[in-house]
């Protein structure tokens, strides 16, 4: 019997990443540019936080603004500790953590610096690929719901 998968299996490999002192703005355009929600934030090279599309439209929102002036920074808007997991870390271990949290990423590390983007898209992705191989690929007409 095959083991559980381990996380770095699936990430998102050398993703996109902002450091504290960028601008919101920065981090909000890489977003668009890229088609993703979730930026790993850096410090010295090493991982510290994620920042959301979600925490910069919610700071906005308090903030009464549309869009981010240049004062406002990451480190101001990004949650302050986010999960962390080394790339050999079970994929379940993974999952389990971020159901638990309430979370949609994790930061992936091999020997504590960026590897990797681990998101709920990621893990949507692998699920519906893991149910093709093992239950047939979805034929039109043969929904039984």
């Amino acid at each position: 019997m095959k083991g559980i998968p381990k996380v770095g299996v699936y990430m998102t490999f050398f993703p996109f990443s902002v450091g504290l002192k960028d601008t919101v703005a920065k981090a909000l355009d890489l977003m668009k540019e890229n088609r993703i929600r979730h930026l790993p934030v850096v410090a010295d090279g090493l991982p510290k936080s994620i920042i959301t599309e979600r925490e910069i439209n919610q700071v906005l929102s308090i903030l009464k603004q549309e869009s981010p002036d240049e004062s406002l920074l990451v480190e101001d808007a990004c949650a302050i500790e986010a999960y962390m997991a080394e790339a050999d870390t079970r994929l379940d271990i993974v999952l389990d953590e971020m159901v638990r949290r309430h979370i949609g990423s994790a930061i992936i590390t091999k020997d504590g610096r960026l590897a990797g983007i681990f998101t709920y898209t990621d893990a949507c992705h692998h699920f519906s690929e893991f149910l093709k191989k093992h239950y047939g690929p979805n034929k039109p007409g043969s929904d039984a719901a």
